[in-house]
């Protein structure tokens, strides 16, 4: 679930709105959905342009803080292309850009083209909180997500627990029924001298015996019979293994369905109050009593339908690395890219047209990664603020790219610039 939409149109050459975009606030995870809508003949235009059977589709992130952010191939539906951010891009709370990148694939996967959209900008609001604070904030989704399932994984190993207490319950239970109906039976029996034979007599061919019986248990008693005293003692264990198993299974009561909660509540229980506008299967609010107050739960149905699924992806990652300032990776197809990071000085004073220039500058790529030259954006920063300092490409090939670094007003003395760099082409 999303709490926020960002949507941009694209025609293959432009895209729409160009302005800067409200992304959120720091620390969200998953919460923004990028989503690129494309012209309604975009798909069979690029098909024909470049004689391919297919296409994959990627939304690539890129921060001057949190660096370049790759995605993996996206799932087209009905002309639309999604993509959620990542909290790695938006816990420096910075501006980032985004990028649609559509590949033509051709019968085997191999590339014939790469078409990528105009970068895009997106902002993100700073959230104030205490430094020592280890609280994490009400926006970051995941860790509510894994809150809630670490409480249901302990509901479901106390309602086991409390399911095999009850089953050793009942089988004591039954045991202790069956000695006593056997002891019942045995008392009788002596009672009515049905166990005892004699050999002989008085006359009248009768022998009077005095039974005795014990009514307690003794070690130094000696009469033969201690089937009542037997009895009791089996009596009293069965009550009180009885009386304990209540006990014990009493403590296992972890979920409580209630109106209302009180002012307080029992630890390790989980409380389900109803909703008062309960849509479909989620007919409760979920609570807990921790640390002396009520703690809240929610929980929500994560929709899986904007990922790509394993019968879908129809390229691999064969190698990936480092090279220099680079990270690069080979894909099966044939596809190559990379991403790093390069400072340098520059110095616009110049005038050119409406904006002042540096001198052409270079940067080396990756050594024998591209076979021909790529596809390269560039976005420069520098590290004393300067708001309107851009870099025009001026020519790429296999090995080089070359740019001019200008401003929209004349520089005073030379600034420090990064510059992020990311490149998309052919190894093969």
């Amino acid at each position: 679930m999303s709490l926020r939409t960002i949507t941009y149109n694209f025609n293959g050459t432009a895209v729409s709105p160009d302005t800067v975009q409200y992304g959120g606030v720091r620390y969200e995870d998953n919460a923004t959905l990028v989503k690129f809508v494309l012209e309604a003949d975009f798909k069979s235009k690029i098909l024909e342009k470049f004689s391919a059977q297919n296409l994959a589709y990627r939304i690539d992130f890129n921060g001057a803080v949190s660096g370049y952010n790759p995605s993996e191939n996206l799932e087209e539906k009905d002309n639309v292309v999604c993509r959620k951010i990542p909290i790695d891009m938006t816990a420096a709370g910075e501006q980032i850009t985004a990028v649609f990148v559509a590949t033509a694939l051709g019968g085997e996967n191999e590339v014939l083209g790469v078409l990528s959209s105009i970068p895009v900008k997106i902002y993100f609001d700073n959230v104030q909180r205490e430094e020592d604070s280890g609280i994490e904030i009400a926006e970051n989704l995941s860790a509510i997500e894994n809150k809630t399932n670490e409480f249901c994984v302990l509901a479901k190993k106390f309602s086991e627990s409390a399911k095999n207490s009850a089953a050793y319950a009942t089988a004591a239970a039954d045991g202790a029924e069956e000695a006593l109906q056997k002891t019942e039976e045995l008392k009788a029996a002596l009672e009515d001298g049905t166990e005892f034979v004699f050999l002989g007599g008085g006359a009248n061919g009768c022998v009077s015996v005095d039974l005795v019986i014990d009514d307690a248990m003794s070690s130094v008693s000696e009469n033969p019979v201690k089937n009542r005293a037997v009895f009791e003692a089996i009596d009293n264990v069965k009550q009180e293994l009885k009386e304990y198993t209540d006990a014990e299974i009493a403590t296992f009561d972890f979920i409580k369905i209630v109106e209302n909660l009180g002012e307080t509540g029992v630890p390790n229980s989980l409380y389900l109050v109803p909703k008062k506008d309960s849509k479909d299967n989620d007919l409760f609010d979920e609570y807990i009593w921790a640390s002396d107050k009520w703690e809240f739960i929610t929980t929500r149905q994560i929709d899986l339908s904007p990922y790509v699924k394993r019968e879908e992806i129809v390229d691999t990652v064969i190698e990936q690395g480092t090279y220099g300032v680079w990270n690069y990776r080979k894909w099966q197809s044939g596809l190559a890219e990379c991403w790093g990071m390069v400072s340098v000085t520059v110095n616009c004073i110049e005038a050119r047209n409406c904006v002042y220039a540096d001198s052409v500058k270079q940067i080396a790529l990756p050594e024998n990664l591209f076979i021909s030259a790529p596809t390269v954006n560039i976005n420069p920063m520098t590290e004393t603020g300067w708001n309107f300092l851009s870099a025009h490409i001026h020519n790429v090939d296999s090995t080089t790219v070359s740019y001019i670094p200008a401003s929209s007003s004349q520089m005073a003395t030379p600034l420090n610039v990064r510059i992020n760099v990311n490149a998309i082409g052919k190894w093969k």
